[in-house]
């Protein structure tokens, strides 16, 4: 209870020190192979990824699944959260593969267990989308953002920071689907001029740098001054 108590207060340092002995504790007592063992595991896990240590958040969320999918099954939130959480870890480590299909399990329980439009539904496509996006995806990942939107709305949750961020992630796949597009001579030319400027679409054919000349403006540069003698 003192981990989790110093969890709350933001005392991470801590709450690993106290989870940590607590973890070693219910291995000797109750076995690895335990409900509360992979519970104190997991809340250990969470702290390590508070405090950015991936590596060691991943080998305990790996440890509570092990023993949460043998004592529980397949067919269980605790279990989805716990491939959450493991999906999250993967994708910190840029192990996008890897997270995807926890994702994608995670994903699978939670529409059995909770329906299409639930909470933890669209969270979890937000999620699976943003590890889409890490493997170049954009196809999936459009389709998972725009379906977590859908739930969102239909839930009422228009102001949410949540709904905001996966509008902004729709409109970034679809402006990097369209600059994709483009013709490599464009991007070449762009790149190699950035006076031609770049708006939210991409390459932009106008900006305030470099202004497009109407037809009939006679470029001051190219006028020759006449003397009075010519």
């Amino acid at each position: 209870k003192m981990g989790v108590i110093h969890a709350k207060q933001g005392e991470n340092e801590l709450a690993k020190a106290a989870l940590t002995e607590a973890y070693s504790l219910r291995e000797v007592v109750s076995g690895r192979a335990n409900a509360e063992t992979a519970l104190t595991a997991f809340k250990l896990g969470c702290v390590l990824d508070k405090l950015d240590e991936q590596e060691a958040a991943g080998v305990c969320f790996e440890e509570v699944i092990r023993i949460q999918r043998n004592k529980l099954g397949l067919q269980n939130e605790v279990v989805a959260k716990s491939l959450f959480k493991m999906g999250e870890n993967y994708a910190k480590r840029g192990k996008a593969r890897s997270a995807i299909d926890c994702f994608q399990d995670s994903l699978r329980i939670r529409r059995r267990l909770a329906g299409d439009d639930s909470e933890v539904v669209s969270l979890t496509l937000h999620r699976l989308a943003n590890a889409y996006v890490l493997t170049k995806s954009n196809d999936k990942a459009l389709l998972c953002y725009k379906e977590a939107h859908r739930v969102r709305k239909d839930n009422n949750d228009t102001e949410s920071r949540e709904m905001a961020d996966l509008a902004l992630k729709c409109r970034g796949v679809l402006n990097q689907a369209a600059l994709e597009s483009l013709p490599d001579v464009v991007l070449t030319t762009t790149r190699r001029n950035p006076q031609i400027g770049w708006d939210e679409y991409g390459p932009s054919a106008y900006s305030s740098e470099f202004p497009l000349k109407k037809e009939h403006e006679v470029d001051p540069r190219s006028r020759i001054e006449l003397s009075p003698g010519q």
